[in-house]
């Protein structure tokens, strides 16, 4: 794609196939959207790493409920060019009062430099 070429639109699907081709990814395997706040979230983090070379970083988790950080977890990571890495996280779920929406975002850092990052969201809901 080239923006400054004359005539050409982006159409609609342009952003969905922008994202489904970058050369660095994180997919995240669960589907689960609720759990109790007694319980943990289990969190698949898979890196797939087509950027031509190796990279190491880090996976930096952070659990946000009401637009407040929660929770944060940091594990290192490395990726061979051309390969895949899964890591399941376990996060402590976070108390609360009552039924609440947490947005869980994952990022692969490399220095301060975001490679990626993804967010997901699970309702939290008191477990007495």
């Amino acid at each position: 794609w080239h923006p400054d070429s004359k005539g050409y639109v982006p159409g609609v699907s342009f952003e969905y196939i922008k994202q489904a081709t970058r050369p660095f990814a994180i997919y995240i395997r669960e589907r689960l959207n609720q759990v109790f706040d007694d319980a943990e979230i289990a969190h698949t983090v898979n890196l797939i790493n087509d950027l031509g070379q190796d990279i190491s970083g880090n996976i930096e988790i952070e659990v946000f409920v009401k637009d407040e950080k929660v929770k944060s977890v940091s594990q290192k990571a490395e990726v061979k060019s051309g390969g895949t890495l899964k890591s399941s996280i376990a996060i402590a779920a976070p108390k609360v009062d009552k039924k609440e929406l947490a947005v869980i975002k994952t990022s692969f850092m490399k220095g301060t430099t975001i490679v990626d990052e993804v967010t997901r969201e699970v309702w939290i809901t008191p477990s007495s």
